[in-house]
């Protein structure tokens, strides 16, 4: 709905505000999202229970093991 009113009136500018968008998805991507291919449910689960902030998650997760472990952390 925006998309119409938007060329109108700034024209090619307004593709800069997608490029922005896109580009800052990583940035927002890598440090929040922790990986979970290839690791099984009950490990995530720890990782999202036992950290202590919310900056400790993702390297929580680079840390468990990969694969179809049924170990405890």
């Amino acid at each position: 709905m925006i998309t119409p009113v938007a060329l109108s009136s700034i024209g090619w500018k307004y593709y800069i505000v997608f490029a922005v968008l896109f580009a800052s998805v990583p940035l927002v991507v890598i440090p929040f999202f922790p990986e979970t291919m290839n690791r099984n449910l009950e490990l995530i689960d720890f990782v999202f229970r036992e950290a202590a902030t919310i900056w400790d998650i993702v390297p929580m997760a680079r840390s468990l093991p990969k694969g179809d472990s049924r170990t405890e952390v």
